[in-house]
């Protein structure tokens, strides 16, 4: 049985183009292996440089995604809101991550572990996996205009 709080975060997901080619029972399956966690104001999602194989959708809130490791070199290269994803790098290539991600208000986001993938079906796997990859040339394209 569906709860209330899974009903409302299924709704909030079939409104991210991540998910928009999702159906109901596959939202509920991806439910199952996931987290919503809640981060604070000024609190790292994520942190560059460190290894850790999740996707995350932002559900409720703002981030940025932030470059450079030290506060000297740090800077601003995108902003985050509801409804953005991130961490498909992470997922397919399982390496340490190539930015880090600030709340920059409080934000609820889907937490989807790369591990737990494994226990969905195929055919989610593979929406999932195409999915991953149109956000990643979505993201290259966007870097591709602005440089030049």
């Amino acid at each position: 049985m569906k709860t209330n709080e899974n009903q409302k975060w299924s709704a909030l997901l079939k409104t991210t183009d991540f998910f928009k080619n999702f159906d109901d029972k596959e939202l509920d399956q991806i439910l199952e292996i996931c987290a919503v966690k809640k981060y604070a104001a000024n609190q790292y999602i994520v942190q560059e440089g460190l290894r850790d194989n999740s996707f995350f959708v932002i559900l409720r809130g703002n981030a940025s995604i932030i470059k450079g490791k030290t506060p000297y070199d740090k800077h601003q290269i995108s902003k985050l809101s509801e409804g953005d994803s991130f961490g498909e790098m992470a997922i397919v290539l399982n390496e340490p991550r190539s930015a880090s991600v600030l709340a920059t208000i409080d934000v609820y986001a889907l937490c989807i572990k790369g591990d737990k993938i494994e226990k969905l079906n195929i055919e989610i796997r593979e929406k999932l996996f195409w999915n991953f990859a149109t956000s990643l040339a979505e993201h290259l394209k966007k870097r591709d205009i602005m440089d030049g």
